[in-house]
Parts: C-alpha cells; sequence; structure tokens
C-alpha cells in the first residue's frame, strides 16, 4: 500500500484550472464513498482510507522538506525494480 501511495503521488500536478472548475469543492465537506467524490476531495472514512491520507500528508511534507534542503530523493521508492519477482523467473530451490 505504501508503494502504491508513492507512485500515484508521483504523477500528480496540482491544476488549478480544472481544481476551480470542479464543482464537489462547493458542497459540505463528506465522509462517505457513497456520494461518488472522489477520496482526494472528501473526508477518509474508515481506517484504510485514514492510513492513505497519512501516507499522501507524509509524501508532501517530505517532498517540502526535501525541495527546501535541496535534497534529491534517494531512499523512496522502498522497492526498486530490479528486486521485483516477475512471473517467469526461475529460482534455485537446491
Amino acid at each position: 500500500m505504501f508503494e502504491d501511495e508513492f507512485e500515484s503521488s508521483q504523477g500528480k500536478a496540482l491544476n488549478v484550472e480544472y481544481l476551480m472548475m470542479d464543482d464537489s469543492l462547493l458542497l459540505p465537506p463528506t465522509g462517505t464513498p457513497m456520494t461518488g467524490i472522489e477520496f482526494d476531495r472528501r473526508l477518509p472514512c474508515g481506517e484504510v482510507e485514514r492510513a492513505r491520507r497519512a501516507m499522501q500528508i507524509f509524501f508532501i511534507m517530505r517532498h517540502l522538506c526535501q525541495s527546501f534542503t535541496g535534497e534529491q530523493e534517494k531512499d523512496l521508492p522502498l522497492l526498486k525494480d530490479a528486486e521485483v519477482v516477475v512471473e517467469k523467473d526461475k529460482f534455485d530451490l537446491s
């Protein structure tokens, strides 16, 4: 879950024009996914969504601190592509 949230946070850029056209921001805050409002535009509902929101805030604050200090991201993602097991990999079990 941590890796998925990191990957999803990397591709997002805030588009202010799109944000200003979003009508869900005019509605009162809702905490249920049954309204059809995206997760980014509503309050988290349940432990899993609270954990996702905490991870998102962690990544935002980490990126902000690194941009202030001029550091480059070198620790994340925790799982490197070279370490991933592919379906057709062969293992020596002897």
